[in-house]
């Protein structure tokens, strides 16, 4: 099909060797949407590995003081349908009626997240999606802060070692086989991240919100070019294995 003419709306598809390869890597458009992509997994896996830590340590030293409801809340964005939080979210930031700017504007703070703009569109994909899956990273973190003896830290304790030396020294290092599958986990996510987007913005406005997914969504549904998705779901892939082969790597040299 990538060496074809392969486009629904025409009656032939003739071959044409490496034209589609040449038009996709001459396409300005997809490599934005590259970095696109880039950016946006960089900034939410970084906010979402910080936020999911601190929480799960927040838990684990207060095992026994939270109810098993206030727990299974947190969890609650992880259960719903990408497609189902963005929709939520696209009403939630609404112009009109999203309670988000009535909150704002009421206490005289300027509104940031707008889909709808060229400023406010990028910022609340990435809100909504650190908001989706934050508490995946905390539920995997608290897993694997369960699985550190407790006579560590009581061994410690009684050295006179700080909370700041324990943090460094035991639970950080004994964590590290547990961050690299949540980076394996969440990395093979966010790279294709299409549902939100297509409730939230739809890839606008002038395709800042274009991720690589979409935008070979645009490419063949839309524009039913079959040979130049193709070719770009081709390159994206080779990306992608090799991020997880690099990452499955790493997680067997730490075991």
């Amino acid at each position: 099909m990538s060496l074809h003419e392969y486009n629904l709306l025409l009656p032939e598809r003739p071959y044409v060797g490496l034209q589609n390869w040449k038009e996709v890597l001459n396409d300005p458009f997809y490599f934005d949407s590259l970095i696109t992509t880039f950016i946006v997994a960089v900034v939410c896996l970084s906010i979402e590995l910080i936020l999911g830590f601190l929480i799960s340590l927040y838990f684990n030293a207060r095992r026994g003081n939270f109810s098993s409801l206030i727990q299974n809340t947190i969890v609650v964005p992880v259960m719903m349908a990408p497609c189902v939080v963005g929709v939520l979210w696209k009403l939630f930031l609404n112009r009109h009626v999203g309670l988000l700017d009535f909150m704002l504007e009421s206490m005289g703070l300027p509104v940031l997240l707008n889909p709808d703009s060229e400023v406010g569109a990028l910022p609340s994909v990435m809100v909504v999606e650190i908001w989706h899956w934050t508490p995946f990273v905390a539920l995997i973190f608290y897993a694997g802060l369960q699985m550190i003896p407790p006579e560590y830290y009581e061994a410690a304790t009684v050295d006179g070692a700080s909370s700041t030396q324990i943090l460094r020294r035991i639970t950080l290092p004994l964590l590290r086989e547990v961050f690299l599958v949540i980076l394996l986990f969440r990395i093979a996510d966010i790279l294709k991240l299409f549902d939100e987007i297509s409730m939230l913005t739809f890839g606008g406005p002038m395709r800042i919100t274009h991720t690589v997914t979409f935008y070979i969504y645009r490419t063949a549904f839309c524009w039913f070019d079959f040979g130049n998705a193709t070719v770009q779901s081709f390159i994206f892939h080779f990306i992608v294995v090799i991020a997880a082969v690099l990452l499955i790597n790493r997680i067997r040299r730490v075991r």
